[in-house]
């Protein structure tokens, strides 16, 4: 009888370089599908009107609590291109529940942070932020008009929270036992 401990260690660890790609493809694609959110939003020709005029009328139609459940989201905010603050909510439980969050919003209004600088039309983000409220998938993208012509005058920022259940979900997707450790709380190897 014969028994190779490498060999095993390497299946090991080939296994969960595996899983653990499948688990990053996993939440890549929930932050394309946040971008891909963010991007509908940009490319229309009301949210261009919107970002500088701030109409109650797009308010009370578009950003409503279901808007936040249908798209399963946390996090919406409008933002100018000169990183002022137009309209931004967080809310927790896919927009049920609205949560103060001035530091969250705040973090996220400046011209050059990453989410609102979209030097064109067609600009869009997508991936994983930490933040004052904990690790968020997040996408955004340019505001501009429907057909993409005009100059742009801001961002949309989209955003769903890491949460257990959000971890649950993607365990459920990749069949991988998942679970999510802030960096800080991992002792060094």
């Amino acid at each position: 009888r014969l028994i190779t401990l490498p060999g095993f260690a390497e299946v090991e660890q080939t296994e969960a370089l595996d899983d653990l790609a499948r688990c990053q493809e996993a939440i890549r694609h929930d932050a394309e599908f946040v971008s891909n959110s963010a991007n509908d939003y940009g490319s229309w020709d009301d949210t261009y009107a919107f970002i500088e005029d701030g109409n109650e009328e797009f308010k009370t139609e578009n950003l409503i609590p279901e808007t936040f459940q249908n798209l399963k989201l946390d996090l919406i905010a409008f933002i100018r291109k000169d990183g002022a603050l137009v309209w931004g909510e967080v809310r927790r439980d896919h927009g049920t529940n609205l949560v103060e969050a001035p530091e969250l919003l705040g973090a996220l209004a400046g011209a050059d942070h990453r989410l609102v600088a979209h030097a064109s039309a067609d600009s869009k983000v997508a991936g994983v932020m930490m933040t004052s409220m904990g690790p968020i998938v997040v996408g955004s993208a340019a505001i501009s008009t429907s057909d993409r012509q005009s100059p742009v005058r801001g961002a949309v920022i989209m955003g769903r929270f890491i949460t257990e259940e959000m971890v649950q979900e993607i365990a459920a997707r990749t069949r991988v036992a998942l679970s999510l450790f802030p960096m800080d709380s991992v002792a060094p190897a």
